[in-house]
């Protein structure tokens, strides 16, 4: 999340790394470097860079779409144990 840009699809050019320092009490550094297109980390395979934003955004979708099953199925669940009181009870 970019603090002006907004949401930024982008790659790590290298592992990022955290740093913690004694004198200073929950404070972490963490340090990456990120080129936002991929171009410099797949610069030799033209159009894979769209490939991976497109496969990311349909990863995106697929995720919100189990999410969404996974709630209503919570929630229906949420309702049976009252229901059986009720049944039980009367």
């Amino acid at each position: 999340m970019h603090p002006w840009l907004g949401p930024v699809d982008c790659v790590l050019l290298r592992p990022a790394e955290i740093s913690f320092a004694s004198d200073e009490l929950r404070v972490a550094r963490i340090e990456c470097e990120f080129d936002p297109t991929g171009d410099d980390v797949l610069s030799g395979l033209p159009g894979i860079g769209g490939l991976f934003a497109s496969l990311s955004g349909l990863l995106g979708a697929i995720g919100g779409v189990i999410g969404a099953a996974v709630g209503l199925v919570s929630s229906v669940l949420s309702v049976v144990p009252m229901a059986l009181a009720i049944f039980s009870f009367g």
